[in-house]
């Protein structure tokens, strides 16, 4: 479960719910119920989290297909035309441009595109477009992408930061040899700061916003 714009949203128990697996939304005023929405039958449920202004996502899995609701807060209505589906398990974050969606990887979102939160529909492919560039932390409009250079018989893995309003990218920063795999990044203001598993870290400032 999760709180956002002042609505508390989660999995009903069995009592209330028996024998489906039902989403409902419940106000932090006075805890009375705004809506329920009804999952296909035997689905699990993997993530609850913001996609948008005023939208919860719902990440659940059912049938050996994972999929993705998205409903609005302010009507309990499902928002787009339908599930989003794929193949493998759906994560996502959200920015201050939208919903950046991609394939839950080790950690990492792989393949990272921008959709519009209201529809669901791919506005852009995040980064480069290669399934080498993760998403691996975002907020405000930038969304912190690991790469891989390669020099001669040499490679590293690099961080990079995408404008996700705009898709432009950032110049990138090495972070080691390949077998120093990255444990964890985040943005602070205009910085970003990644983590290896060596223990090092590495410090890059964002560009200053027009």
């Amino acid at each position: 479960w999760t709180i956002y714009a002042g609505v508390v949203v989660g999995q009903l128990n069995d009592d209330k719910s028996p024998g489906r697996v039902t989403v409902a939304g419940f106000g932090v005023d006075n805890f009375g119920k705004r809506f329920e929405v009804p999952l296909a039958a035997g689905a699990s449920i993997e993530r609850i989290r913001p996609c948008g202004p005023k939208h919860i996502c719902v990440g659940f899995s059912a049938n050996g297909t994972y999929s993705v609701k998205s409903i609005d807060l302010t009507t309990g209505k499902e928002t787009w035309p339908g599930d989003m589906q794929a193949t493998f398990q759906p994560d996502w974050y959200l920015t201050g441009a939208g919903m950046v969606l991609g394939e839950s990887r080790f950690g990492t979102l792989t393949k990272p595109t921008l959709r519009d939160p209201a529809t669901g529909a791919e506005v852009r492919p995040v980064g480069g477009g290669k399934n080498t560039d993760n998403a691996i932390a975002a907020a405000g409009r930038w969304v912190v992408t690991s790469g891989m250079r390669v020099s001669g018989s040499r490679s590293a893995y690099t961080v990079a930061a995408v404008d996700v309003t705009t898709g432009k990218t950032t110049s990138t920063l090495d972070l080691g040899p390949t077998s120093t795999t990255i444990e964890n990044a985040s943005i602070g203001g205009d910085l970003v700061v990644a983590v290896t598993e060596s223990r090092k870290v590495v410090i890059g400032r964002l560009p200053a916003v027009n």
